[in-house]
């Protein structure tokens, strides 16, 4: 082998530093911290589940929900209407009727909230049991939807229809 080409491959095969000249690297930094979430679309999800009433809340992020579940139907100009007193005040972003929650509710990410679902009544809609002026809300598209405790964001659930009975 000629000498040139061998003192070619000898620097091919060096690192471009000589060992030991130069900072020493940096060890790699930990953190405890866990990593930002990035959400794209909504923080909040509001998904209509099988049964005709029944809905589901996950949060993408954490957020501060105000605790009413609000229903809305479609008039016949195309707006949308929020139904009033139903189950006599609103209904509410709880899992049981005994639970008690304050006029928010937090989450974290990641968390499915399966409120008690709507029956399709006007005032014994969710958790109140006795009512003598119930309406059935039959007849028209409604959806779901729910809102920040600031009233800032608004997340809403595609359309639905109540059976006929």
């Amino acid at each position: 082998m000629r000498p040139a080409l061998a003192c070619v491959l000898l620097l091919a095969a060096c690192p471009s530093k000589p060992v030991g000249v130069g900072p020493a690297p940096e060890p790699a930094k930990s953190s405890t911290a866990p990593p930002a979430t990035v959400v794209t679309g909504p923080r909040v999800l509001v998904s209509n589940l099988p049964t005709p009433g029944a809905v589901e809340i996950v949060a993408r992020a954490p957020v501060s929900l105000d605790s009413k579940l609000y229903v809305e139907h479609q008039m016949k100009d195309g707006s949308w209407e929020p139904l009033l007193g139903l189950d006599v005040g609103s209904m509410r972003l709880v899992e049981t009727c005994e639970e008690k929650i304050g006029a928010c509710i937090s989450l974290s990410a990641n968390r499915i909230l399966r409120p008690v679902a709507w029956s399709g009544m006007s005032c014994s809609a969710q958790c109140n049991g006795s009512c003598d002026k119930n309406v059935y809300r039959a007849g028209m598209p409604h959806r779901f939807f729910v809102k920040t405790c600031d009233g800032g964001e608004r997340f809403e659930g595609l359309p639905f229809d109540l059976p006929a009975k």
